[in-house]
């Protein structure tokens, strides 16, 4: 059990933590039975010896690490282990290759904060910015004006296709006229005409800015839709 146990942390390891590992040939790693407290080497009829090296890692564990001479195929390798009575499981010896997922947008090498966050990790396992049940993810953004129109900034911005835009109707009978890139609740025309303001689109631009399109900045969601809606005031915010 011990064995396993270091198997599910070698296995988390290369899955979470590390990618494209490669294997490294002829090296494996190596448990031994319980009470087998040395590793002898199997007979052989084509040689007199087919281990190049022994190195013992944990001797409480009898875990080893073991390599076979260069002219030995994978599959005479695992045949030999799997046939030796002393051993009780083993498994390639991995190359670890350090995880990243770095967008390619082209100020993003001064987006020096993503990586201490981590997000350049979390991006392998995924940036579709859909639910597990394959559902749009949509976050609300509400601030005094935003300037969503900038480039990196429109494609994640969500648009209400139920509105057709500019024309002075509630075309989706919401109780607002012209929502179509959310609500500017600051004027009484209604609509989405919503004011360019620095916090507001930095708040944004983080929360999901086109990630990976060679333009401007990732958002640590890159393909994300945000839902805006303009306000100044708690009677602006029951609008929202």
């Amino acid at each position: 059990m011990k064995f396993n146990f270091y198997l599910i942390i070698l296995t988390f390891l290369t899955n979470s933590l590390y990618s494209q590992n490669s294997i490294l040939a002829h090296r494996y790693t190596v448990s031994l039975k319980p009470g087998v407290t040395s590793f002898k080497e199997s007979n052989t009829s084509s040689r007199n010896s087919v281990i190049k090296n022994i190195e013992y890692l944990n001797s409480y564990q009898n875990i080893l690490s073991i390599s076979f001479h260069d002219d030995l195929n994978p599959e005479e390798e695992s045949q030999y282990l799997k046939k030796h009575p002393d051993i009780l499981n083993f498994q390639a010896v991995v190359n670890f290759k350090q995880r990243g997922c770095n967008p390619n947008d082209s100020a993003y090498l001064a987006q020096y904060n993503m990586e201490l966050m981590k997000f350049d990790e979390i991006w392998c396992y995924a940036t579709s910015g859909l639910s597990p049940f394959g559902d749009t993810i949509v976050v609300g953004a509400i601030d005094n004006g935003f300037s969503y129109w900038l480039t990196d900034m429109i494609p994640n911005i969500y648009a209400n296709r139920l509105e057709i835009p500019d024309n002075g109707k509630d075309d989706d009978l919401n109780g607002y006229r012209d929502d179509y890139y959310g609500l500017n609740a600051k004027i009484s025309s209604e609509g989405d005409n919503h004011q360019g303001d620095t916090h507001g689109t930095e708040v944004i631009s983080v929360i999901g800015a086109k990630g990976n399109n060679r333009v401007g900045i990732s958002g640590t969601n890159q393909n994300i839709k945000i839902l805006l809606c303009s306000a100044n005031s708690s009677d602006e915010l029951v609008k929202c």
